[in-house]
């Protein structure tokens, strides 16, 4: 396949592939990287199966085209111009393209698509990552949730908290969430829910070796969009999280979204960086609490959490 890149009908480079998938974004990692404010981070992606191609639309803003059609997942053929941002990309098909022997050819070009979307890792040490940056349009559910966590008095409400978080902010499907007052040890205060309110525990969540992860590296994870014809318990995508303080990590939380759902962005990612590193600055005040001294019960509904 050779792909000819254009903005306002200046050629601006050519791109050759004899194998699928081909990620097109604004991600440095994408097979077809686009450096420009008009093309999402991760855009569009074209997977071949045998003889047969296809483009799926990534952005969640739905802005890929084919054709000067808005498309969500179309067939793809010679001769058609993907619209990417303000790029238009020609296809061509050429001789010796993307052959597969087997009638497994679809599943495996798949497997390989969900193998090559490398997870986006976050970390506030890496000078040089891009800049975090939260919507405008977050900044009342940041509000609300700063408020929210702030009102958790007890290690269990604080849980609680962030589940309701997780479910308001996110859309989850899954979400578990552990913490402990120590930065390094067992974690001594874990819940998980789902989304129809039923409990989950650590070893049901599929990407549970990726929260060790988080946990001991101190990285946050994006884990991008799977194709649909390669779900994982009805999952599209996943954040991961830890929970730092000036004294170290005290815990991580977890979410997952439905097969349904639009899948998580990088900005999704950075909202969670920036609500847990608030969360770590208040786990810190809740820790040094004096257990010995009594507390008073908390006036705020654990089952009717405001955020």
């Amino acid at each position: 396949m050779q792909l000819v890149i254009k903005q306002a009908d200046q050629f601006v480079k050519e791109f050759h592939f004899d194998q699928g998938p081909i990620y097109i974004g604004r991600e440095v990692e994408s097979q077809v990287c686009l450096a420009h404010e008009s093309v999402n981070y991760e855009h569009c992606v074209l997977c071949g199966a045998q003889n047969q191609w296809f483009a799926q639309d990534l952005d969640r803003q739905g802005r890929t085209k084919l054709n000067n059609q808005p498309i969500r997942k179309s067939p793809i053929k010679d001769g058609d111009v993907l619209v990417v941002g303000d790029f238009t990309i020609e296809i061509h098909m050429v001789s010796g393209g993307v052959v597969l022997p087997s009638e497994q050819a679809k599943e495996e070009v798949l497997k390989h698509a969900t193998r090559a979307m490398k997870n986006i890792i976050r970390r506030y040490d890496q000078g040089d990552s891009p800049d975090i940056r939260m919507p405008p349009a977050r900044h009342k559910d940041f509000q609300t949730a700063l408020t929210a966590i702030q009102k958790a008095d007890t290690p269990e409400l604080f849980n609680k908290t962030l589940l309701a978080v997780a479910l308001k902010h996110f859309n989850m499907l899954h979400t578990w969430v552990g913490i402990r007052k120590s930065p390094t040890g067992e974690l001594t205060h874990k819940i998980g829910k789902r989304r129809t309110g039923q409990s989950v525990e650590l070893h049901e969540i599929l990407f549970r070796d990726l929260i060790d992860e988080a946990l001991s590296r101190q990285e946050y994870i994006l884990i991008p969009i799977l194709p649909k014809e390669k779900i994982y318990e009805r999952i599209r995508s996943a954040l991961i999280a830890p929970i730092l303080s000036m004294t170290g990590c005290h815990g991580v939380i977890y979410i997952d979204n439905a097969a349904e759902d639009n899948h998580y962005s990088l900005t999704d990612l950075d909202y969670l960086m920036l609500l847990t590193t608030a969360v770590g600055v208040r786990m810190k005040e809740l820790f040094a609490k004096d257990p010995h001294e009594p507390q008073k019960e908390s006036p705020h509904d654990a089952t009717r959490i405001s955020v």
